[in-house]
């Protein structure tokens, strides 16, 4: 675990295992200015000189204890630490060379927590050994014809091209419930969500960092217009859900305040009882997540934990991005794991689409051999006659 404190003049990290903590002095000045600059690359969607910063800043926070760092790493984040993806620091100084560049995802695999009891608090036993019960939603969005989600704000008028079919996908590959375009209401979702121990929400999203409760989910509405899930919403919710999915923009984002941390959807989730989350850290790309997600849940129904199957997510991504923009941080990096790690089970209730080619397959074995048995006796009985 690496815990860091970040206070008006000082800046200190804590590396805690299981025999050992020991607390590093960081420099001041060197971390604020880094995180500076990393949070006005942000702005810049990561495109100028990124690698210069994220190298910078892994040299501030993460280099001076590296050496005892193991391949499994919990960050406990402070302050701006809170919007940095830690697996998309560079650990080499930039270079000219294109392709993919060298990032902390290819030696470590990272989780996030709000804090040491907090996280204690979300532990349980082990693999469950019910069967995990999905919940998806993908509303419609930037439809001229058939908006169910457009008279609020400009926001909900940006189409999502890829939600509806990510939803699909991750419905297909655990078995679970999925309501898209009209069905997939704020009222729908109250009347189900406390019933599923997984929700996969893929929409729109909107961080408000100057009053946090008023950060929202988009759901579509029966009437026109969307309706919108506030954070102050969520608190009232019972949702005791193994895991909540926020495959949105700057679910993880809020506001700020000091001795309380950020005030986000993924934080009000878990104030309404989800034991983890998957929430981004910034405005993510719409194809590039619902890639992800793909292979997410890929690594999930094989029994990885849950940072380990998106880290294999993310890895898979780099691997199949064809476009060189699409191999910035910006892209894949933005998704993290908050909360519990354990693994969930979705191999019993699992209908993956590319296993539909195996009862297909049988069934064509079965006619051709049926096929060749009926012309081989029609041969026979022509012989004889």
């Amino acid at each position: 675990v690496l815990s860091y404190f970040l206070g008006d003049e000082s800046a200190l990290v804590m590396l805690i295992s299981e025999d050992t903590v020991c607390l590093y002095d960081l420099d001041f000045e060197n971390v604020s200015g880094a995180l500076e600059a990393y949070s006005q690359s942000l702005k810049d969607k990561m495109s100028r000189d990124y690698e210069v910063v994220a190298h910078s800043l892994y040299q501030c926070i993460i280099q001076p204890v590296e050496i005892s760092l193991p391949y499994r790493v919990m960050i406990i984040p402070d302050g701006l630490l809170h919007s940095v993806a830690f697996d998309a620091l560079a650990y080499q100084e930039a270079s000219s060379t294109t392709g993919r560049k060298p990032f902390l995802i290819d030696r470590h695999c990272f989780s996030y927590n709000y804090s040491f009891a907090h996280f204690n608090a979300l532990q349980t036993n082990g693999i469950a050994d019910e069967q995990s019960q999905l919940l998806a939603f993908a509303p419609l969005f930037g439809d001229t014809e058939n908006d169910y989600a457009s008279a609020r704000d400009s926001l909900a008028n940006t189409p999502l091209k890829y939600n509806q079919e990510e939803a699909k996908v991750v419905g297909a590959i655990t078995g679970g419930i999925v309501c898209i375009g009209p069905e997939a209401t704020r009222s729908t979702f109250k009347k189900l969500s406390g019933e599923s121990d997984v929700l996969h929400l893929a929409t729109h999203a909107l961080a408000d960092n100057e009053s946090g409760e008023n950060s929202y989910l988009a759901f579509a509405s029966e009437q026109a217009g969307s309706d919108l899930l506030l954070v102050r919403d969520i608190y009232t919710l019972d949702l005791p859900a193994e895991m909540v999915v926020l495959s949105a923009c700057e679910t993880g984002s809020g506001e700020w305040k000091k001795g309380e941390g950020v005030i986000s959807l993924a934080r009000a989730f878990f104030y309404a009882g989800a034991r983890s989350l998957i929430p981004s850290l910034w405005n993510v790309n719409d194809k590039a997540v619902s890639d992800i997600m793909r292979f997410f849940y890929r690594g999930l129904e094989q029994g990885m934990e849950k940072d380990e199957a998106l880290r294999k997510a993310k890895l898979r991504y780099l691997e199949e991005a064809r476009d060189p923009q699409s191999l910035s941080p910006y892209y894949w990096a933005g998704l993290v794991v908050m909360g519990n790690r354990e693994t969930l089970n979705f191999s019993a209730t699992a209908l993956p689409i590319d296993r539909f080619y195996i009862p297909g397959l049988l069934v064509l074995c079965i006619l051709l051999i049926t096929g060749y048995l009926y012309f081989r006796s029609r041969r026979k009985r022509a012989s004889i006659q």
